[in-house]
């Protein structure tokens, strides 16, 4: 099975709150799920409960806060589930995306394996 695109949730709140949560649906086989927080500092992001792995931060537009955060999930579970993100601090106008792939086979990125969440680290603490 080759892998494939399956869905994409994008979420943005501008009221001024320490977490931000939104519903996404993984469907098919050999899920993996990729969330990306933009500008603020992420302590922790869960799927239905289960802690992703922090991968990267990569600075936009010359730096500052304006970063972009990757957290990944190998076998994330089917179905409608609520991602959780929690932020350092308050914050207004949070945006964020959640992307699932289906097809993908062994073990994840960063060394995740399936149904884990522990790529090296406890995927919390300031990002």
């Amino acid at each position: 099975m080759a892998v494939a695109f399956d869905v994409a949730t994008e979420n943005y709140n501008a009221a001024s709150s320490i977490t931000q949560s939104f519903s996404h649906t993984c469907t098919g086989a050999n899920l993996f799920l990729i969330v990306q927080v933009s500008r603020y500092a992420t302590v922790s992001v869960t799927y239905n409960g289960v802690a992703l792995t922090y991968l990267s931060a990569a600075s936009a537009f010359g730096g500052g806060n304006a970063r972009l955060r990757t957290w990944v999930l190998a076998s994330p579970a089917t179905g409608t589930n609520t991602v959780l993100i929690t932020y350092d601090a308050a914050y207004t106008y949070r945006h964020a995306v959640a992307a699932s792939f289906t097809g993908v086979l062994g073990y994840g990125a960063a060394g995740v394996a399936p149904g884990s969440s522990a790529g090296g680290g406890s995927g919390t603490g300031r990002r």
